[in-house]
């Protein structure tokens, strides 16, 4: 596995990123996605989007009521199936010691009240829509959302796991005839402060993080709840050498984990990795791969430049530009120190050439040790100088917001520099905008964008 933290930060939040953050990502909004998310401040619950590709942030009616807090969860549903209107909507726990459940419609640009949750919400709540599980509860069809529900004291435990059956079509009578929250059977052991829920399609299953309840040697759990059977079964546990089972007992920790959520048909070298923050203030990052049931410790860690640390809050939403292959992986990192709140949305790429294995082909190196721009942001022509020497020939691709292939250079053994006109391959100038770029020189790579200012 391989890849790095794109610089600079690709969005920059309007409000401070704080306990009771969340994000996720909408694949079928705005022209390249967008990334959807909740920024509590001030007793406001802030609301708002980025479209993929720009720096602008679009405001949303704030989630009504008291204040978000720990525990808080986005995840976003699509559904179409003519004649039917598709359905566009964003659930939300609040989390903060409480059962309120909202449902953000995108269509109508409003927030709806949905079945409370049964018990209130804290700490080490997780929550993930399961895309590819949609059946009939009660003979009405539904999209499934799935809930491990966070503990209700700082320092408790908790061992309760729920589904919501959210009915398709909404008819306006069908969430009165029964109950949509159904209890399902949870992992052996309780779960606590820091665990978290993803899912997954390509298996039709959920990964959770357990959280500060490990097992008897300090490993912190982590579990594979299958869909079709509902059981659970305990994978490879986290155990990163540098911070093994650090949150025991601890309210402070957060976990954020992210595979594919959302997102139907993923690029199969990305659906077999689940990424994770270890949290509690580290900027730890780290990934599972699912075919080998192995983690790897080695992925970058957050930079200091993007947040010097994850906490409370943070969250990670994997978001797969359509028809371009390009998958990234879009964070927030929560609460950081008071005199330094975390602002950024960083973007992970995890790189080309990955095999459905997870083993490495590339290896990893920093923009900064690699190439430099100059200038960027550009108005006309930018300069990628190598700083590494290389016996063989370099290539550098353009993407725009899309993720779309606009243009590559080739260049020679030994060439020190290649410009880019900021033309795409048809020799069209092309809009101010953000794109991305890949330098690949032998077996390393490195990934940024290219601000362009007319």
């Amino acid at each position: 596995m391989h890849g790095d933290w794109i610089r600079p930060a690709p969005y920059t939040t309007p409000f401070p990123e704080t306990v009771g953050s969340a994000m996720t990502y909408g694949l079928h909004e705005g022209p390249c996605g967008r990334l959807y998310i909740l920024l509590p401040w001030n007793g406001v619950n802030n609301f708002g989007y980025f479209n993929v590709g720009s720096p602008i942030w679009n405001s949303l009616p704030p989630l009504p009521g008291r204040a978000a807090g720990v525990g808080s969860n986005l995840c976003y549903l699509y559904w179409q199936d003519p004649p039917y209107p598709p359905i566009s909507v964003i659930f939300c726990t609040k989390g903060n010691n409480t059962n309120e459940f909202w449902c953000y419609d995108i269509s109508n640009n409003e927030w709806q009240r949905l079945e409370d949750i049964p018990g209130p919400v804290y700490q080490g709540s997780g929550m993930a829509l399961a895309t590819g599980d949609i059946g009939s509860y009660y003979g009405q069809l539904c999209a499934n959302i799935y809930l491990l529900k966070g503990v209700t004291e700082p320092s408790g435990t908790n061992s309760e796991f729920y589904v919501y059956h959210f009915p398709l079509p909404i008819y306006p009578q069908g969430r009165n005839n029964w109950n949509p929250w159904e209890r399902l059977p949870h992992f052996d052991g309780d779960h606590g402060s820091g665990a978290d829920l993803t899912y997954r399609v390509s298996d039709n299953s959920l990964y959770a993080f357990q959280g500060n309840q490990n097992s008897a040697n300090g490993v912190i759990g982590f579990w594979k709840y299958n869909i079709s059977t509902r059981t659970w079964t305990r994978l490879s546990d986290y155990n990163n050498p540098r911070a093994p089972g650090a949150y025991q007992g601890s309210a402070l920790g957060t976990w954020g984990v992210a595979g594919n959520e959302m997102i139907p048909q993923p690029p199969p070298m990305h659906d077999n990795i689940i990424y994770a923050f270890r949290g509690g203030g580290s900027r730890i990052f780290d990934a599972y791969s699912v075919p080998d049931d192995i983690w790897n410790y080695d992925l970058p860690d957050v930079p200091s430049w993007l947040a010097e640390r994850i906490y409370h809050g943070s969250d990670l939403a994997c978001g797969y530009i359509p028809f371009s292959g390009m998958c990234y992986m879009y964070a927030i990192f929560g609460e950081g120190y008071p005199n330094n709140p975390n602002y950024n949305v960083g973007a992970f790429w995890p790189g080309e050439d990955q095999p459905s294995g997870g083993q490495a082909v590339l290896s990893k190196i920093s923009e900064q040790e690699m190439v430099r721009l100059s200038p960027n942001p550009v108005s006309e022509k930018v300069t990628f100088q190598f700083l590494v020497p290389h016996t063989s020939n370099t290539t550098v691709k353009i993407f725009d917001c899309s993720g779309k292939l606009i243009n590559l250079i080739s260049c020679p053994v030994q060439c020190q520099e290649v410009v880019w006109d900021t033309k795409n391959a048809k020799g069209e100038m092309v809009s101010s905008g953000i794109y991305f770029y890949s330098v690949k020189m032998e077996k390393k790579v490195a990934f940024g964008k290219v601000i362009i200012q007319r």
